[in-house]
C-alpha cells in the first residue's frame, strides 16, 4: 500500500490493515500518541507528551523574548508611549489608572470608564466595527486592535510604543 493511499483511507480502514503492515499501523499509533518530533542531528525522534509540551514552551518562550513588536489593525490613529495595565476581568478594573495603556482580550460597554482614562488601547480581537474601535475613535484614544497576542506577550508595567498609525506596538 502507498503513501497516497493511506493518506486517503478512512482512519478505521488503516487499522484494520493486514499485519504484514504492522510497521504502518505503530507509525500512525505513534503519530497521535507523539505527535511532537525533534531532529537530533541524525534523525527525527518522537517525544512522549511531557518532554514534547516542555519543547514546546521552551520554544514558545524563545520566539516570545524574539518578539519586539506585535501587530495589529488600526482602530483610531495616534501614537503613544506608555505603561501597560492588562485587564482580563472586571475585578481588575481598579488597576487601571488615567494615562496607562489598556491591554484586553476585546471591550464591552463596561469598558468605557476604563477606555475613558486610557492613553492608548490595545485589544486581542475585534474588527473595525467592534466595540474598542468605535469607542476609541469616538474618545480619540489611539488604538490597534485585533493583535491576537498582546495580552499574552504583554504584562502589567511593560513599557510600550503604541503607534496605532501603522498597528504597531514596540515593546520597550
Amino acid at each position: 500500500m502507498s503513501w497516497e493511499e493511506i493518506k486517503n483511507c478512512d482512519p478505521l480502514m488503516i487499522t484494520k490493515l493486514p499485519v504484514k503492515q504492522k510497521i504502518i499501523r505503530d507509525t500512525i499509533k505513534l503519530l497521535k500518541t507523539q505527535p511532537i518530533m525533534r531532529w537530533n542531528g541524525k534523525q527525527s525522534i518522537h517525544l512522549p507528551p511531557k518532554q514534547g509540551r516542555a519543547l514546546e514552551n521552551q520554544l514558545e518562550e524563545t520566539v516570545n523574548s524574539a518578539v519586539s513588536e506585535i501587530r495589529g489593525m488600526i482602530a483610531c490613529p495616534g501614537k503613544v508611549e506608555g505603561e501597560v495595565v492588562v485587564i482580563n476581568k472586571m475585578s481588575e478594573f481598579e488597576k487601571m489608572k488615567p494615562g496607562k495603556i489598556l491591554v484586553t482580550v476585546m471591550t464591552r460597554p463596561e469598558f468605557v470608564p476604563l477606555m475613558k482614562k486610557a492613553a492608548g488601547i490595545i485589544t486581542d480581537e475585534g474588527g473595525i466595527t467592534s466595540h474598542a474601535a468605535v469607542i476609541s475613535r469616538e474618545l480619540k484614544v489611539p488604538c490597534v486592535i485585533g493583535t491576537q497576542a498582546a495580552t499574552k506577550k504583554l504584562k502589567d508595567g511593560d513599557k510600550v510604543f503604541l503607534k496605532a498609525d501603522h498597528g504597531i506596538v514596540i515593546l520597550k
